[in-house]
């Protein structure tokens, strides 16, 4: 995976075992070296938490593979932000 910011052109490349399937939009929570990505694909409809440094990352909200609009599930996740507090806001199709 490779991570760029424009701001500072900065470049990391880290090696994954996580896979992405149409992500949709990410969000960096530079404090604590995290990286949220939503994955909008209907196989995975799932919000994934990545730390820097990790080889895998973590679904923290949806279901893989089971798209929905339950409170487990995501449908289809098109955005996402972190505000100030670090509350996560997930944009999602209905």
């Amino acid at each position: 995976m490779t991570l760029s910011d424009f701001r500072q052109k900065y470049i990391v490349k880290c090696n994954t075992t996580s896979k992405l399937s149409s992500p949709a939009g990410l969000v960096y929570d530079e404090a604590n070296q995290d990286l949220y990505i939503a994955n909008s694909a209907t196989a995975t409809s799932t919000v994934m938490k990545w730390h820097i440094g990790d080889q895998n990352a973590t679904v923290i909200a949806g279901t893989s593979g089971s798209p929905g609009n339950s409170t487990t599930q995501l449908n289809t996740p098109l955005g996402i932000a972190l505000d100030q507090w670090k509350n996560l806001y997930v944009a999602d199709r209905p």
